[in-house]
C-alpha cells in the first residue's frame, strides 16, 4: 500500500548483518508475461553486509542518524527510560512480573526501510499512523512501540474501570463447586483438598473444593493442585473487546500467564462456554499461575481433562460471575447525571422545555398527573422558586439520574420533581418483558428519557391536552401490546386478565390473555374469534407421568375443548348473557370433547343449571389466574389432572376444585421453590449462565439431605418459573438459563408470589 520497495536489514545472535529487498514493482511487471507463475517462486537474494555499509545507507535515510545511535546504544535502555508509561500504571496486573524471560541484550535488531513511496505512503500523516499503531496494541502487552520518540499506548488503557479486585482476600469466596465427567481421573501428582460428594444415578460427579488466601509479599489465592496464583480481576465500563488489537491478542477474557508466557492467547475463554456476552466484552482477568506448568506439555484434550485444571477453571468462572453479578445489577443500568449528558451532547436548548413545563406544573396543576411525580413536595411555590433558580444557573441540573422504581398505577415512566430523576416503572408490562440483562435495561432507560422529554416538548409547544392524552394513551397501548404479543410472562398474563376482564370495549385483551394463560398451562391453543367461531380451540396432548408433571395420573386419551370469553363492565356476567347455544355449537362444530367459558364471575340463580344441561364449564378469570400461580409454585400441572375441571359445570364447584388443587399438588411435590432457589444461589457462584438440571437436582438433594429430587422435577419447576419471570430464567435445549444473579431471581420470584397471594386475598 505504501511503497514499492521493502528492505530488511537484520543483525542476529551470530552478529552477522544480513539484508534482503522485496521489489513489488517486479510483481507488477510479471503481469501478462509469465502467466501462472506464483509469487512464491520469486527468488530474493540475501546479502551479508558490514556495519559501515549500514551506516552509509542510514546516512541517506530520513532520521538515519537517530536510528544509527539507537542501534549503537542498544534497545534495552530505551524501554527502561519510561517506567511511568507502563501499560499498567497501577502496578503489574499479574501481581508479579508478567515475564520471566530476560530482556533482550540490545545486540539483535531489525531495521525496515520503505523506499520508492507510493502516493499513499507519501501522504501518510504522523497522526494517522500513530492512531493505527496504537489501536493495534492490546491491553497489557509487553511490546513497546515508539513513534518519533513517543511511546504509544493502547487507547484501551484509559477506559474507565467499574470495579476491580486483586486476586486474594478481596475476592471473598472460599469454596468452589466442580462438576466433572465420570471418566475424569484426578492427578495423583498433587495432593488437592477435593472432597467428593455422593453421586446419584444419571447425575455428574460433584466436588466441593476449598481455597486459601494470603498476603505474604503480594496478595494471592492458593488453589489445590495448582498452588499460589496472583493477578487482578477488572470490569470495565465500556467494551474492551474487538478492534484491530484483537488480531494481535485479546484484551478481554482470561489471560493466563505461566512462567512468563501467555498460554491461552488464542483462547481467551480458557475453554469455558456460554459466557455472558455483554459482561464478557468488558471483563479482564489476568492470572499468573506457574503451577499450571505441569499440564502445558500435554495436548489440549488431556489438558482439559485434568482435575486440577477443572478446579482452576472453576475459580476463573466464579471470579467472572462475581464481576457479572455487579454488571447485571439494576444500579449499574442507571444513567447518572442525565441532564449533564444531554447538555454535553445536544446543547442547552434540549432541556429548556423541561425547565418551563415543570415550573408551570408547580405553579398550577400538572396537565398529566401520571407524567410528574410530586408526592414528596409539600410547598409547591417554594419548590418552584428553588427550581427556577438552580436550573437557570445550571440547566443540566434539571435532569438527574434515570433509574428504575415502582409505581402502583399503570404509567410507564414518571419525572420525579423532588429529586429531578426519571423513574422507569418496573411494574409496567413493557418493562417486565424487556428488562433482560443490562443491555435491555439501558435501552429502556433511554426510551424512558426520550418519552418524558418528548411529552414535555409537546406540552411546551402548546399541543391540545386532549390530543396529547389520546396520543399518550395510544402509545401506552402499543407498548403493552408489544409486550404481550410474542412472549408473555405469567406475571403479564395475570395482570392482563385482571385488567381486561371488566373492559368490554376492548374484549380482545381478555381473549389474548386467556389464550396465553391456557398455553402456560400446557395446552396447544389455536386462536380464532371470527363470526360464527369460538374464541379459540385448545388441545391436551397427554404424556406419561414420568415426564415430570406434578400430580400425574394414569393417562387418558388426548382431549380438546373450545373456549369463549366474556368481558363485562359489571362485577358478574349474567348467565342469560352467555350465549350457551352458540358455545355448544362451537364445541360440536370442531368435534371438541368439552366447552369452556371464561368470565370475571357468574351471577348465581336458577339459570346456573343451564351450564350443566349444556355441559359447559364456567371458569372465573381469578380461578384461571390461580391455576397459573399453581404452575409457578409447583411446576407444570398434569393435563390429565386438569381434565377433572371440565367435568364440573357450577362456577362455585370449579372454584372449590381450583382452590383444592393447592393441597393436592403440595402433597405430591418432590421439589419446593425455596429449595430450588437456594440451590441456584449456591451453584450460580460457580457455574456459567447455563445449568444442567441434573446438577441442580444434586444440589437440591444435598440441601434436603436425601436423594429424592430428580432431573425431571427440576425441569418442571424451571418451566413454571419461566412463566412468571421469562426475562430472568428460561429452559432451553435441555439447559436452564439464568439472565441475572440467583439472589435477584429468588427475590423477584418470592416477591411476585407474595403479590399473587395478596391479590387472591383481595
Amino acid at each position: 500500500m505504501l511503497a514499492k520497495k521493502l528492505t530488511y536489514i537484520s543483525c542476529g545472535d551470530d552478529a552477522v548483518i544480513r539484508m534482503v529487498t522485496m521489489d513489488y514493482g517486479e510483481i507488477e511487471n510479471l503481469d501478462g508475461r509469465h502467466e501462472g507463475r506464483l509469487i512464491s517462486e520469486l527468488e530474493l537474494p540475501v546479502y551479508e553486509v558490514t556495519w559501515p555499509e549500514v551506516e552509509a545507507v542510514l546516512a541517506k535515510t530520513c532520521g538515519g542518524e537517530e536510528i544509527r545511535q539507537r542501534i549503537h546504544k542498544g534497545f534495552q535502555s530505551r524501554t527502561n527510560t519510561a517506567p511511568e508509561v507502563q501499560p499498567d500504571p497501577s502496578g503489574c496486573e499479574y501481581g508479579t512480573s508478567s515475564s520471566a524471560h530476560p530482556q533482550p541484550n540490545g545486540k539483535t535488531w531489525t531495521l525496515v526501510i520503505l523506499s520508492d513511496l507510493k502516493p499513499t505512503g507519501q501522504n501518510l500523516k504522523a497522526g494517522i499512523l500513530r492512531r493505527m499503531l496504537a489501536s493495534a496494541l492490546p491491553l497489557g502487552t509487553d511490546m513497546a512501540i515508539y513513534l518519533n520518540g513517543e511511546r504509544l499506548m493502547s487507547p484501551k488503557v484509559n477506559f474507565p474501570v467499574t470495579c476491580e479486585w486483586v486476586i486474594g482476600p478481596e475476592l471473598e469466596f472460599e469454596t468452589l463447586t466442580v462438576a466433572s465427567h465420570e471418566d475424569t481421573a484426578p492427578d495423583t501428582r498433587h495432593s488437592g483438598q477435593l472432597s467428593n460428594a455422593v453421586e446419584t444415578e444419571a447425575m455428574p460427579a460433584q466436588s466441593i473444593v476449598s481455597i486459601e488466601y494470603g498476603n505474604e509479599d503480594v496478595p494471592y489465592a492458593k488453589i489445590p493442585g495448582i498452588g499460589r496464583i496472583t493477578g487482578r480481576v477488572r470490569l470495565y465500563r465500556d467494551k474492551i473487546s474487538g478492534g484491530k488489537s484483537e488480531k494481535h491478542g485479546a484484551s478481554n477474557g482470561f489471560l493466563i500467564n505461566v512462567r512468563g508466557r501467555l498460554v491461552n492467547q488464542g483462547d481467551p475463554s480458557f475453554g469455558e462456554k456460554n459466557l455472558s456476552h455483554a459482561a464478557w466484552a468488558r471483563f479482564r482477568m489476568t492470572v499468573r499461575a506457574d503451577g499450571l506448568d505441569d499440564f502445558i506439555t500435554t495436548n489440549r484434550e488431556q489438558f482439559q481433562d485434568r482435575r486440577e485444571v477443572s478446579v482452576f477453571r472453576a475459580f476463573l468462572r466464579k471470579a467472572f460471575n462475581k464481576a457479572r453479578g455487579l454488571f447485571d445489577d439494576d444500579k449499574s443500568a442507571v444513567m447518572p447525571d442525565g441532564g449533564d449528558y444531554l447538555v454535553r451532547n445536544l446543547g442547552f436548548v434540549s432541556l429548556k422545555p423541561l425547565q418551563s413545563v415543570v415550573s408551570e406544573s408547580l405553579r398550577m396543576e400538572p396537565p398529566f398527573p401520571d407524567l410528574f411525580d410530586e408526592s414528596d413536595i409539600t410547598d409547591r411555590e417554594a419548590h418552584r422558586e428553588e427550581w427556577l433558580k438552580s436550573t437557570t444557573e445550571d440547566i443540566g441540573s434539571a435532569l438527574g439520574e434515570v433509574r428504575f422504581g415502582e409505581y402502583a398505577d399503570a404509567s410507564f415512566v414518571k419525572y420525579k420533581v423532588s429529586d429531578r430523576s426519571i423513574v422507569v416503572n418496573k411494574k409496567h408490562p413493557f418493562v417486565q418483558e424487556h428488562a433482560r440483562g443490562k443491555a435491555g435495561k439501558i435501552l429502556l432507560r433511554n426510551l424512558a428519557m426520550i418519552t418524558v422529554l418528548s411529552d414535555v416538548q409537546g406540552i411546551n409547544i402548546g399541543i391540545d391536552p386532549r390530543m396529547m392524552d389520546t396520543m399518550r394513551g395510544y402509545r401506552d397501548s402499543l407498548m403493552r401490546y408489544s409486550a404481550v404479543k410474542d412472549r408473555r410472562s405469567g406475571d403479564l398474563v395475570w395482570s392482563l386478565l385482571l385488567r381486561s376482564h371488566h373492559d368490554n370495549e376492548n374484549f380482545q385483551l381478555l381473549e389474548a390473555a386467556s389464550a396465553e394463560a391456557l398455553r402456560y398451562l400446557g395446552f396447544e391453543v389455536t386462536r380464532m374469534g371470527k363470526s360464527g367461531e369460538p374464541d379459540g380451540l385448545a388441545r391436551a396432548h397427554l404424556l406419561p407421568p414420568k415426564t415430570g408433571s406434578v400430580g400425574g395420573s394414569a393417562p387418558t386419551p388426548n382431549y380438546s375443548f373450545t373456549y369463549d370469553t366474556k368481558a363485562t363492565g359489571k362485577s358478574k356476567v349474567k348467565t342469560n348473557n352467555v350465549r350457551l347455544d352458540a358455545i355448544v355449537q362451537h364445541r360440536d362444530m370442531y368435534k371438541a370433547d368439552y366447552a369452556l367459558v371464561i368470565a370475571p364471575d357468574f351471577a348465581s340463580g336458577s339459570s346456573i343449571h343451564r351450564f350443566e344441561a349444556q355441559r359447559v364449564t364456567p371458569l372465573k378469570t381469578r380461578d384461571l389466574g390461580t391455576l397459573l400461580q399453581h404452575t409457578v409454585r409447583y411446576g407444570a400441572v398434569s393435563l390429565g389432572k386438569l381434565q377433572e375441571m371440565f367435568e364440573l359445570y357450577d362456577p362455585c364447584e370449579v372454584s372449590y376444585w381450583v382452590a383444592g388443587l393447592d393441597e393436592y399438588l403440595r402433597s405430591n411435590r418432590r421439589l419446593t421453590i425455596d429449595v430450588f432457589l437456594k440451590a441456584l444461589v449456591k451453584l450460580k457462584e460457580d457455574v456459567t449462565d447455563e445449568l444442567p438440571p441434573a446438577l441442580i437436582g444434586m444440589e437440591c438433594n444435598r440441601i434436603v439431605g436425601r436423594h429424592k429430587v430428580k432431573s425431571d422435577d427440576v425441569r418442571t419447576l424451571a418451566k413454571g418459573l419461566e412463566g412468571i419471570a421469562p426475562d430472568l430464567i428460561a429452559y432451553k435445549n435441555g439447559q436452564i438459563e439464568l439472565n441475572t444473579t440467583a439472589v435477584r431471581l429468588r427475590e423477584t420470584v418470592m416477591s411476585q408470589l407474595e403479590n399473587r397471594e395478596y391479590a387472591n386475598a383481595k
